[in-house]
Parts: C-alpha cells; sequence; structure tokens
C-alpha cells in the first residue's frame, strides 16, 4: 500500500507534467518571444555550435523569435530532416533534430559529398565527423555533368548501395572493411576492401546475390597465403567464381611441377 507522501509526490509529479503540456500547447508558433538558450538534441553529423553557426541563432540570444523562425533556420541545412521545437520555459528552447541518414561518400571531380539513403548528394560541411562511411568513386555523370541528377537516376549508384546494404547486413566485419567502391563511369562494379589487396569484381546486375557468395569465401580471403595467390575476384557471371591469380604464384607452381 502506497503512504501518503507518496501519492502526494505522485499528484505533484502529474500536476507538472499537465502545467508543462498547457504550457506547450498555449505557444503560437509564429508567436515571437524571448529566449536566453537553445538546447540541441540527436545531432550525429556535426556540432551543436555548428548548427547554431549556420542556423546564425548564437547571435540571436536575448532576441525575440518564434518557434517557427528557430525551425525554418535549423531545417535549412542541408544534413537535418526535420527539428522539433519545443519551450520549455524560462527562456529555454529545446531543439531535437533529426538527421537524414548517409549511405556513403561519394568522390568526384576531387570533391567529396555525402550521399543519403534518398539518393541525394549533400556537400561535406566542415570536418567529417564519421569515416567509416564507405568511398563510392567514378559515378557516370549525366544531364550535363551533373553530380546531383546523376545521383539520383543512376542505376549503378542504386546497384552499389544495394551491395553495400547486403555486405552489410550478411556479414558487418566484412562492411567495416569496404574502403571503396568503384563505379567504373558505368562499365562495371567493383569493391575494394581494406583487408585484400586486390579487387572484388560484381559485374552490374544481381549484386546482392553475388554477395552470398563472397560472404562464403570471406574468411579463406583474409589467410595470407591466399593474398598471395590472388589478383583479383570476378563475380561477374550468375552462380560463378573466378579468381585471377598472380603471376608470382603461377611461376611459383611452375617450378613445382
Amino acid at each position: 500500500m502506497k503512504s501518503n507522501s507518496q501519492i502526494f509526490n505522485i499528484g505533484i509529479a502529474v500536476i507538472i507534467s499537465i502545467l508543462l503540456l498547457i504550457l506547450a500547447l498555449g505557444i503560437d508558433d509564429n508567436e515571437p518571444f524571448e529566449f536566453v538558450e537553445i538546447e540541441i538534441t540527436g545531432n550525429h553529423y556535426q556540432s551543436s555550435e555548428q548548427y547554431f553557426e549556420f542556423a546564425n541563432l548564437q547571435q540571436c540570444i536575448d532576441q525575440n523569435l518564434s518557434v517557427q523562425i528557430i525551425r525554418d533556420r535549423l531545417e535549412k541545412h542541408p544534413y537535418i530532416k526535420r527539428a522539433e521545437i519545443i519551450f520549455e520555459g524560462d527562456g529555454l528552447i529545446s531543439a531535437n533534430i533529426i538527421e537524414k541518414k548517409f549511405k556513403a561518400i561519394i568522390i568526384s571531380e576531387s570533391k567529396q559529398y555525402y550521399l543519403t539513403e534518398n539518393f541525394e548528394a549533400l556537400p561535406i560541411i566542415g570536418k567529417i565527423q564519421r569515416t567509416d562511411y564507405p568511398l563510392i568513386s567514378n559515378i557516370k555523370l549525366y544531364d550535363n555533368n551533373s553530380l546531383i541528377s546523376s545521383v539520383k537516376y543512376s542505376d549503378d549508384l542504386k546497384n552499389a548501395v544495394k551491395i553495400i546494404d547486403a555486405v552489410k547486413f550478411m556479414n558487418p566485419e566484412m562492411h567495416s572493411q569496404i574502403s571503396e567502391v568503384d563505379l567504373c563511369f558505368g562499365k562495371n562494379i567493383a569493391l575494394y576492401f581494406n583487408s585484400l589487396n586486390y579487387p572484388v569484381v560484381f559485374g552490374k546486375t544481381n549484386g546482392s546475390e553475388k554477395v552470398v557468395y563472397l560472404n562464403k569465401l570471406w574468411k579463406q580471403l583474409n589467410r595470407k597465403k591466399m593474398g598471395k595467390m590472388i589478383n583479383y575476384i570476378d563475380l561477374s557471371f550468375d552462380e560463378k567464381v573466378y579468381l585471377g591469380l598472380t603471376e608470382e604464384y603461377l611461376e611459383e607452381k611452375d617450378k613445382r611441377s
């Protein structure tokens, strides 16, 4: 049985929650009010200070701004999908931001861009916060060499992302070793891994299915002996795996025979 003090504490907590809800509902998003602090949560790609600077909010402390203006300024940042703004009272604003999800980094004409899950190419602003994204190179450009249009409509890029996702699903350790995905300007798709000193050629079709074959070979491929033997792996043909052997291995084999 609960004591009187416990019942009293629960009652106080309920009353405070109701008052906060009434306060939040009673604020017009378009009504300006003075704030002294903004607290940003949910950020991973940029620091709070970087988001403040982009939205020009640091200089607006002690000024009158509406919730809608603060939201609009934050959501203009290319990395932010949505910003949830709450007035906590006493001049405190809480901004919970939902960032877009990045799949890889694209390099084109010596410039780097984040690739989002919706196939947007976003410029990298400031320092890269994470460096474990696969690097995608040599994308074929369309529409007057526009990277934005090429990313949106490139079947090669979509196939490459499917391969990356399949690798991550089947073998997270293998995914962590992806260093580069070469789109070969529309002619092929080849993956490079940190732990292998040769390319794995996937071709342009059925990439997700071919990951199954690569996954079965993964442990064997990472043996030192295999590294000296193999020059490349070709998965271009359905249900077949071709190994290109190094000249050094073939010469040693001839000597032994």
